[in-house]
């Protein structure tokens, strides 16, 4: 569950940008062929699994907010409650069941906990962005200081994860001695170019805004930029990045820098 949780939240990003742009009809088809193919069960039995995340019938706002997760009731019409996750790179939150949430644990802080965050353990992996420093990296989560496992997942791309993870998503994950993925279009991992990897813009947690967004620079020294998803999240991102991001989201023009 911790597991299809985390999973759940790096691909909202994805599909709140993609569905925007499409009209009832088809955002619920992009989502239900996304989540379908990840979580791998029964129509019926996913969308109650994400009836408190995801809205697939709202084209302009399938992902479901704070506040409405408030009215929101989950398939034995319990409660939905507000997850925050704050170590989490795409999305700082997310609506799930109160079932959910006790399996999240510490995974998952409760918009009424004060003062509580993803422990260090769990995330070690989760920060690295560069595949080969993934796999080499020891994951603090095993008893054997096992290394970290990099895993190209659906839309979202490359993320580096423990070793619960990857065995909980072995078909996204390098196997050891297995074949080369094939060169894609993921924002993170991708074969073709090292700029997609640059995280620079992308992780800064002081500047997941619009105006210090632009007063940043890349490690190229370009400029950052702001893509913006119609008010519902944003991202800060580099050059190269925007070449992705630029599908789903509304973007800066590259020399737009902010103003002081």
């Amino acid at each position: 569950m911790k597991a299809t949780l985390h999973l759940l939240t790096t691909l909202l990003s994805a599909v709140v940008s993609s569905s925007a742009a499409l009209d009832s009809g088809a955002a619920s088809s992009f989502i239900t062929n996304e989540l379908s193919d990840v979580l791998g069960s029964s129509e019926d039995d996913w969308q109650q699994q994400i009836q408190c995340t995801v809205d697939p019938s709202n084209s302009e706002q399938p992902v479901i907010d704070e506040d409405a997760c408030k009215s929101r009731t989950d398939a034995d019409s319990n409660p939905c409650v507000w997850c925050s996750l704050p170590q989490n790179p795409f999305v700082q939150g997310a609506c799930i069941s109160q079932a959910q949430q006790e399996a999240a644990g510490q995974f998952c802080s409760s918009s009424d906990t004060s003062g509580a965050s993803t422990p260090d353990h769990a995330t070690n992996c989760l920060l690295i962005m560069d595949e080969s420093e993934c796999t080499a990296a020891i994951d603090s989560t095993t008893s054997s200081n096992e290394n970290c496992s990099f895993c190209n997942f659906p839309v979202v791309g490359g993320k580096c994860v423990s070793k619960n993870l990857a065995e909980s998503f072995a078909r996204f994950c390098a196997q050891e001695g297995g074949e080369e993925r094939e060169d894609s279009i993921f924002l993170r991992g991708s074969v073709a170019g090292g700029e997609w990897l640059d995280p620079s813009c992308l992780l800064d947690d002081t500047n997941n805004n619009s105006d210090d967004c632009g007063s940043k620079s890349d490690s190229n020294g370009d400029p950052c930029i702001w893509c913006d998803a119609a008010g519902v999240f944003g991202e800060c991102v580099s050059k190269g990045q925007k070449d992705f991001f630029g599908d789903y989201l509304e973007c800066a023009d590259d020399n737009l820098i902010a103003v002081e």
